[in-house]
């Protein structure tokens, strides 16, 4: 009897130390977790879209995440077929019925911030509607960890500016009507014509029902060039005065022969004391390769370019010092056939100086003028233009001095910073210690706990030979 309750005893003394040491494992293992659970991002970013809209019929739609931090995402963009068309092909995007996807993918599988995504370009189709469509944008957005990011989904409405041009030659309607139709134009294009004066020549619009005009229209620019089909005879063109009073007349846009082609719009101003004529050379060809005139690359020793050079922009300006007497043109052709020539002075005068570069393509008539206005400071210029150096300088200076100073903060704060880590080093080893030790404690009840059933044993063992011995 007494040997059972000895064995019963020292089960029930193993079974408390196990669950005793199980539960402070378990418990050290929660305490890590709930320390990952707190990690969590917030979903609580936003996009937003805006429109850039390229000429009257074109817009470029961009989407600006305002740098989230994201590993993918699944982007949809709906738009309205009916009135809009989806016209650029951008990388990762997949096109159908009215609905792009785009997909996107940290190549290293980490959060990357992500900032303006486009453009995406869109033709606007002719419609009488003022709203030519609305462009939806909605999608799915993960972290690296697997987390969705919640972002709501995104509309913009796309304007249509289109006038269809009824005017024809066939149907030549009266000075007043056609002063009427300006008027009304005008109004829909948003030109101001307050204090308007009456000598003023200047277009306010100039559209053709033809894509690849170039540079982009300026009321500043007075010649422009197109390569057309030759299955093309006419233009139909859209010219409005910034002076609603103004005589308008366009010759040369329609029988469009083979080679060279030239249209004058000609502007009369309401006074009749001056006139500007806007020149558009065409070029109708088969082979539009043959009739390309355009640069490749054009830079100016001593100077930059302004705007950016590019192939379509065809007028530009450059400042330099008053030292400089004379400035070398690099002018490179995208055709290797196409032949330039740079007509400059060979001295630079104080004030504006024009370059003209022309190209001729290779088919030898289709020509393109480019324009450089070279400005030599004077010694007021330069002046004032050193002065500008030294308070930039002084300025830099200043930001310098600043940050050296944020920088000693920073150390100071690194300072306190090492301070608090060497302090959670701290409780990160008692908190280890205090885990050693449980784990010790808890061995060594083991430890005892065997003895004690050791024992027991031995004096059950001891007394059953000594009650024998006695019988």
């Amino acid at each position: 009897m007494h040997r059972k309750i000895n064995y019963v005893l020292s089960i029930i003394a193993v079974t408390i130390f196990i669950v005793v040491g199980t539960v402070m494992v378990c418990r050290f293992k929660n305490i890590n977790n709930s320390k990952n659970v707190s990690a969590k991002l917030a979903n609580n970013e936003t996009i937003e879209l805006r429109a850039n809209k390229i000429n009257e019929s074109n817009e470029e739609i961009y989407i600006d995440f305002n740098n989230i931090s994201i590993a993918s995402m699944t982007l949809e963009i709906f738009f309205d077929v009916n009135n809009l068309e989806y016209d650029n092909n951008m990388e990762n995007t997949n096109y159908s019925d009215g609905r792009l996807l785009y997909t996107w993918v940290s190549d290293t599988g980490k959060n990357k911030q992500i900032g303006e995504l486009g453009p995406f370009k869109f033709k606007i189709k002719n419609t009488l509607n003022n709203i030519a469509g609305k462009i939806t944008v909605a999608g799915e957005f993960y972290n690296e960890t697997g987390e969705r990011i919640n972002i709501d989904s995104k509309s913009i409405n796309v304007y249509n500016t289109l006038q269809e041009n009824s005017e024809s030659k066939e149907n030549t309607e009266t000075q007043n009507n056609e002063k009427e139709v300006q008027n009304k134009n005008n109004s829909e294009n948003n030109i101001d014509n307050t204090n308007i004066s009456t000598d003023n020549t200047n277009l306010a619009v100039l559209r053709l029902n033809y894509e690849g005009i170039s540079p982009d229209f300026s009321k500043e620019v007075k010649e422009y060039y197109i390569v057309v089909d030759d299955k093309l005879n006419k233009f139909d063109i859209t010219a409005i005065a910034e002076n609603p009073n103004s005589m308008i007349d366009i010759t040369g846009n329609e029988n469009l022969k083979q080679g060279l082609n030239i249209i004058n719009i000609n502007v009369k101003s309401e006074d009749k004391t001056k006139e500007t004529n806007y020149k558009i050379y065409v070029t109708k060809t088969s082979n539009k390769e043959n009739a390309n005139a355009n640069l490749e690359n054009l830079a100016v020793e001593h100077g930059t370019l302004n705007p950016e050079f590019a192939p379509t922009e065809t007028n530009y300006k450059v400042e330099v010092s008053n030292d400089i007497e004379n400035v070398n043109i690099l002018a490179v052709p995208e055709r290797i056939d196409a032949k330039v020539n740079i007509n400059k002075n060979s001295k630079l005068e104080v004030g504006d100086n024009t370059v003209e570069i022309t190209v001729t393509a290779e088919d030898g008539i289709t020509k393109k003028k480019y324009t450089i206005i070279v400005h030599r400071r004077n010694n007021e210029e330069e002046k004032e233009k050193e002065d500008n150096v030294k308070q930039q300088a002084q300025k830099l200076s200043a930001i310098l001095q600043q940050s050296n100073n944020i920088n000693d903060n920073s150390e100071k704060i690194n300072e306190d910073t090492d301070t608090e880590i060497v302090n959670e080093e701290k409780d990160t080893e008692k908190e280890k210690n205090t885990k050693e030790d449980i784990y010790v404690y808890s061995s060594a009840g083991i430890a005892i706990a065997i003895i004690i059933i050791c024992f027991l044993y031995e004096r059950s063992k001891r007394k059953n030979i000594k009650n024998k011995e006695n019988k």
